[in-house]
This record gives C-alpha cells, sequence and structure tokens, in this order.
C-alpha cells in the first residue's frame, strides 16, 4: 500500500496549483525520500527564514536590485550556493537537506529564492532554462505584472552561483553546455510553472539514482513519474530499461509493448519492437 503522503504528492502534482501547492509538494518530495522528515517542521524552518529575509531585504522597486538583494541575502549572508563537491548526490533536491546543508542545485535552490521574494511580495518566477534552472525576479507589484514575462519587466539571477545573469551571461551558459553553435531562443526564458519544475525535480532524482546504479530507487521515482503523467511514453521507455537491468524481463516487454501500441507512429517502432522479442526470449517460460 502506498503511504498516503504519496498519493497526496500525486493528486497535488496531476493539479498544477499556485506557489503554496508547490511549497506543498517540495515537502512531500522531501518526505517521499526521507519518510522521517515532518513536513509542519520543514515549513517552520522556512518560515523562520522568511522573516529573517523581511528584516534584511530593503523595500526597492527595481528588478536588478530585488535580484541582488535575494542574492546578497541567500548565497552571501545564508551561505546558500550550489554543491559543486557532490552535484549529483539526491540529497541536493530535498528541500529538506537543502535547508539543513545549505546545498543543492539550481531548481532547489531557484524555489528558495522565489520563497523569500514572496516574504516581501515580490514577484519571482522560475525560469526552465536549458540545463541550468534560473530565476526571473520582476519589479512592480505582483498584480500589475499577471502574465507578463517580457525582458523589460525582469531581472534574471542564477541561485547555484548567487549572481545575477545577463543575457550575455545566458549564451555564454548555453555554448559551454550545447557547443558554440547554439542559439538563445525566448522560449528558454518562459515561467516555469509548477508541473514543469515538478517534472524536472523528479527526473534530475531519477537521473541521480541512474548514475549510482541505484535502480530500485531509479524505478521508485519513475513510476512516481508515470502516476503523474501517465501518458509519458518516455517514461515508460526508461521504465523498461531499468527494468531490465534489474533483470525483470516481461516487465520491461510489457512497457515496451505499451510504447508500441500508444505510439504507432514512434520514430524508433522498428528498434521497440526488436527489443520487445529479445526481451521475451530472455523471460523464463510459464509452467502449466
Amino acid at each position: 500500500m502506498k503511504p498516503e503522503f504519496e498519493s497526496r504528492f500525486v493528486e497535488l502534482a496531476r493539479n498544477g496549483g499556485d506557489h503554496a501547492q508547490l511549497l506543498e509538494l517540495l515537502c512531500l518530495l522531501s518526505k517521499l525520500e526521507n519518510p522521517s522528515v515532518s513536513v509542519e517542521a520543514l515549513k517552520a524552518r522556512l518560515d523562520t527564514l522568511c522573516l529573517q529575509a523581511e528584516v534584511r531585504l530593503d523595500d526597492v522597486t527595481s528588478s536588478e536590485e530585488r535580484a541582488w538583494q535575494l542574492c546578497r541575502f541567500l548565497a552571501l549572508e545564508q551561505n546558500y550556493r550550489g554543491n559543486t563537491e557532490d552535484y549529483y548526490s539526491p540529497a541536493n533536491s530535498s528541500l529538506d537537506e537543502l535547508l539543513r546543508t545549505g546545498r543543492g542545485i539550481p531548481i532547489s535552490l531557484a524555489f528558495l529564492y522565489i520563497h523569500m521574494a514572496r516574504s516581501k511580495s515580490w514577484l519571482a518566477r522560475g525560469v526552465s532554462f536549458p540545463g541550468h534552472f534560473l530565476v526571473a525576479v520582476y519589479q512592480g507589484s505582483p498584480d500589475a505584472l499577471q502574465g507578463g514575462d517580457s525582458a523589460q519587466q525582469y531581472s534574471l539571477l542564477d541561485p547555484f552561483r548567487g549572481k545575477l545573469m545577463t543575457r550575455a551571461d545566458c549564451l555564454d551558459m548555453l555554448r559551454s553546455q550545447y557547443g558554440d553553435s547554439a542559439q538563445l531562443q525566448e522560449r528558454f526564458f518562459l515561467r516555469a510553472d509548477n508541473s514543469v519544475i515538478v517534472r524536472r525535480m523528479l527526473r534530475n532524482l531519477k537521473h541521480c539514482y541512474l548514475r549510482k546504479k541505484q535502480y530500485s530507487d531509479a524505478l521508485r521515482l519513475v513510476n512516481l513519474l508515470l502516476a503523474v503523467y501517465p501518458s509519458d511514453t518516455s517514461e515508460l521507455h526508461d521504465r523498461a530499461a531499468i527494468l531490465e537491468h534489474m533483470q525483470c524481463y516481461s516487465a520491461a516487454a510489457a512497457d515496451l509493448q505499451t510504447i508500441s501500441q500508444q505510439r504507432p507512429d514512434h520514430p524508433r517502432l522498428s528498434e521497440i519492437k526488436t527489443s520487445i522479442s529479445r526481451l521475451e526470449k530472455l523471460s523464463p517460460a510459464t509452467l502449466h
């Protein structure tokens, strides 16, 4: 039987929702990774940090001043930074571990910046930039900016390094990861809603476990992803690969069969069918 908090996580993740729901989701994700985590205690620690932010952040209006103050408070004063020593540790995706150690990855740190901005009634949003999550901090009041994502209205910051980012910085970062021919596109700077953030965090965790060859944990994460996004055939494909590593050949073949049925137009359909045949030969014969 699934824990009640896992069912609650799936329900919230399917519904999207506002910042309060995102907070609940990240608290529940910490608990899914470590059942001893108290969601109430975790929220209380965040509330304490928000009270400190209210006192330390000045009442400024420009997006650049707001972004700089957030970096100063969290990165310089509170020492929240990217974990450069163990970037692929699953702990970096846990809000509980982030608050305990001060170390995380861009997307977990981004939530902290967004949450602190709200303590001053500033608008900040996640930006799902390729390979490196960023934060957009807006000028003006949240009510006046609903739906506004133009370059003139916000300043970008990198929560991993605790610094402001220009478009030139973003281009350099993009090319360092994807080659000198890579070009910025406006879609790289679109707001990341709850669904984007949660999916990216779950996938990060899955890949962390795969890098460590912890296949049972990776399977747990891909099952969670499929519970939230049941039509995601890429996750079915990943689960089939994990199940094959675990020598669960029949289950792996069943997942690939589901993909072939759901996506008869799949560009790799022939390869998938070949894999199904291979896995079925590896499966133990049924006794009658």
